[in-house]
């Protein structure tokens, strides 16, 4: 029982702190301006390494929301609608951020293909906290006491 604990707080590590480094590192590591750290060596994206703009400037506020939206999911484990409300307002507010980009209410540069990557966090989020969800019922279900 004791090592099954251990690998279940393992597996929410990896699916909440795991996210935000990799898209921390690819933001740090090949992202524009100030936050490009590689610039300082003159490294070239097109002298080696090829990442697509998608995986440099996308993924990471997918990863982001994918991670906070998980973060909520194991807080709220038996808790559906605290879930789906801290959630919603996490989605709510990355959309607001590109919709005030647009406008010009925030600085950075508007894009859709954001948009799009935090749908895919939000929905691969919901779909491992279904999955979690019903598995503790399940399991819970399971030990209960049959009169």
């Amino acid at each position: 029982m004791e090592h099954n604990n251990r690998i279940k707080k393992l597996i929410k590590f990896n699916l909440t702190i795991t996210p935000i480094v990799i898209g921390g590192l690819i933001y740090i590591l090949f992202g524009n301006g100030n936050y490009n750290f590689l610039s300082w060596v003159g490294f070239k994206m097109s002298g080696g390494l090829i990442l697509t703009n998608w995986i440099i400037y996308n993924l990471p506020d997918g990863l982001w929301l994918f991670s906070l939206s998980n973060i909520f999911g194991f807080i709220w484990s038996n808790d559906y609608v605290n879930f789906i409300r801290w959630s919603l307002f996490s989605f709510l507010l990355a959309l607001l951020t590109e919709i005030f980009q647009k406008y010009k209410l925030f600085s950075g540069t508007f894009d859709i293909i954001d948009i799009i990557a935090y749908f895919i966090a939000i929905i691969f989020s919901s779909l491992l906290f279904i999955i979690n969800y019903y598995s503790l019922n399940l399991n819970s279900n399971r030990y209960e006491k049959k009169s």
